[in-house]
């Protein structure tokens, strides 16, 4: 989305541009125009005064014509002023999110370090980029239910070893008594 924002706004600066030469060259003909009929005006106001105020307004026309192209160069150059700025603060959008993503994963990549080294103590207390927040609640519960199941298997071994010793205290027992009975008989 950011990216076809981005081609966007470039086609629009270089149809605008393209606008504003096409403009451009209608506006200097059109001054050129206006001149060549300012010199005959001249020629024209020898001969007659009445010609003379044709003369002025053909000079107001082209100066009309400048002020317009004048206003169109400007309002191009805003145009591409706004269109940098936006890509400068995409740029800098972008930097941000690498620079949150990079930090992101090397957090997760030490915890992930420290879990496989078997630290069952290694929760990401510190927050993460909104967008990234569910991957370190995720992780989080991951480590608890893992450290759950090592406590569960733990008690299971210790109540294993128990029964196993009693079992085998038993099974001596018996094989003793086993024995006197047989020594008995």
């Amino acid at each position: 989305v950011e990216t076809a924002a981005l081609i966007y706004s470039v086609w629009v600066r270089k149809q605008l541009t393209k606008a504003s030469e096409n403009q451009l060259a209608e506006l200097e003909k059109a001054s050129h125009v206006a001149k060549i009929a300012a010199d005959e005006a001249k020629a024209a106001q020898d001969k007659a005064e009445a010609q003379a105020e044709e003369l002025s307004a053909a000079f107001a026309a082209a100066e009309k014509a400048q002020q317009e192209a004048e206003e169109q160069r400007i309002s191009a150059a805003k145009i591409d002023q706004q269109a940098r700025e936006a890509e400068q603060r995409e740029a800098s959008e972008n930097a941000q999110r690498q620079r949150a993503l990079a930090e992101v994963l090397t957090t997760l990549k030490q915890h992930l370090n420290r879990l496989s080294q078997g630290d069952l103590t290694a929760e990401i207390a510190s927050s993460f980029p909104d967008e990234f927040e569910p991957l370190r609640s995720d992780f989080n519960e991951a480590l608890e239910g893992l450290r759950g199941a090592m406590t569960s298997m733990i008690r299971l071994s210790v109540e294993f070893e128990a029964a196993s010793s009693d079992i085998s205290a038993a099974t001596g027992d018996f094989a003793r008594r086993t024995e006197r009975q047989a020594a008995a008989l």
